[in-house]
């Protein structure tokens, strides 16, 4: 999904826990788009769990100061290929995350 925005052109900002996911993401949109008509960064790549406040908070500060501000924003973290290679954790991490916390901190 963040391919298809950078190859319209938007300035795509990624997050994700997966720090090594998200540089590989960072890495593709890089090689498609990498600079604006005015040599600007098109991709910027933050790790973050959104699960934990003050991270999120911070993640906000880091992208208002990196890339100046949001114009949309795009949650797809419960995409999962495999639900039956889901662990326990990660099963309980999402419910935590989803259910029980307010997901909407941004």
């Amino acid at each position: 999904m963040a391919v298809l925005f950078a190859k319209r052109g938007a300035i795509v900002v990624l997050c994700d826990i997966d720090e090594a996911g998200n540089a590989q993401t960072a890495e593709l949109i890089s090689k498609e788009n990498a600079l604006t008509t005015n040599n600007e960064t098109r991709v910027f790549a933050y790790t973050c769990d959104i699960g934990n406040r003050d991270e999120v908070h911070k993640l906000v500060e880091d992208i208002q100061r990196d890339v100046g501000d949001v114009t949309m924003l795009v949650n797809n973290g419960l995409f999962v290929n495999k639900i039956d290679k889901c662990t326990l954790f990660f099963v309980f991490y999402f419910k935590r995350l989803f259910c029980h916390r307010n997901p909407f901190w941004i």
